[in-house]
């Protein structure tokens, strides 16, 4: 199993939250999971199969095919509740796939390197440093991704693969994940729509952590795009909020710094659904700093009052 992570002060590894979108998802639809979730389960399995043969075949197109086939999955109708654990079981053989492609550029790089008596390369190097043939095999992996027609499975590879514009044009590695999180808009189910702005954020933050602009972008589109019942949002939607949350408030030390976020949870029409992410997915070190505001929007409306408690109840990992 290959997880993109990375490990920051005050901020939860995609592992953990991983683990709590499988285990909060199986444990409370067993039943509804079994069989539609076995088949699902076994088809992504297949795929991942074929894909890790292929690529030791060398077969690259037929690698791009099938991990093609693997995200259109992610744009195919399924019930709520199993939609974020096959997002999770997708996802992580995408992280799989960019790997091989980024190790392999990787590896090429440092032979064509050496064969021109050059140094092997250093961990932050950009792609001044990378020589001819390779650059060539990487912009071909973009070419062969701009082949791909729909919209979800294009976001999604060039997504696992945007690491890889290192080896071509690393100074553009920033305006790119941008792009990308404008890619799949809220003309597509919430489901896709919050799920792959999830996603392009937990690519940001190993690639890009401090760079805020794909996660503010992630959160404003979805807040003023989002208008689903409370309980809907909570079981199924929430994990990709509260994973973006977390990436647009990492290293936030003043109310300046979270600006909008604060008035997204004032306003009432957001507040219940944002509220709830804010606490969870916020450090305990930002919050402790500002509780008596926290606590102020909470207490501002009954109604929200029972909103917030129906929200920790669903099961969230921290207590309050």
């Amino acid at each position: 199993l290959v997880v993109s992570d990375v490990e920051l002060p005050n901020f939860e590894p995609w592992r953990n939250k991983r683990l709590q979108i499988l285990n909060a998802n199986v444990e409370s639809n067993k039943a509804a999971l079994s069989c539609t979730s076995g088949l699902r389960r076994f088809h992504v399995n297949k795929l991942r199969e074929l894909l890790i043969t292929a690529w030791q075949d060398n077969k690259r197109i037929e690698a791009v095919r099938l991990v093609t086939e693997l995200a259109r999955l992610l744009s195919a109708p399924t019930t709520p509740s199993f939609f974020p654990v096959q997002w999770v079981l997708v996802t992580d053989i995408l992280d799989l796939f960019g790997k091989l492609v980024y190790d392999r550029l990787f590896s090429k790089a440092n032979e064509e390197r050496k064969a021109a008596g050059c140094a092997a390369l250093l961990n932050n190097f950009v792609s001044d440093d990378i020589l001819p043939d390779t650059t060539e095999v990487a912009r071909n992996w973009f070419c062969k991704i701009a082949d791909i027609k729909e919209v979800v499975p294009r976001f999604y590879v060039e997504s696992t693969l945007i690491g890889c514009l290192r080896f071509l044009d690393s100074a553009t590695l920033s305006v790119n994940l941008l792009r990308l999180t404008k890619m799949v808009d809220s003309q597509f189910t919430i489901f896709i729509f919050s799920y792959a702005r999830a996603y392009i954020c937990k690519i940001s933050m190993v690639l890009e952590p401090t760079d805020r602009g794909p996660h503010w972008k992630a959160l404003n589109d979805w807040m003023q795009s989002s208008r689903q019942p409370v309980r809907f949002i909570t079981l199924f939607i929430a994990p990709a909020l509260e994973w973006i949350v977390q990436c647009v408030s990492y290293g936030a030390t003043t109310m300046e710094d979270l600006g909008p976020l604060w008035e997204y949870c004032k306003q009432p029409g957001q507040q219940v659904s944002l509220l709830h992410p804010f606490v969870v997915a916020v450090s305990l070190n930002y919050l402790s700093n500002y509780c008596i505001e926290v606590c102020e929007i909470v207490s501002s409306h009954a109604v929200l009052v029972n909103s917030f408690l129906a929200f920790i109840s669903v099961g969230s990992p921290r207590s309050i």
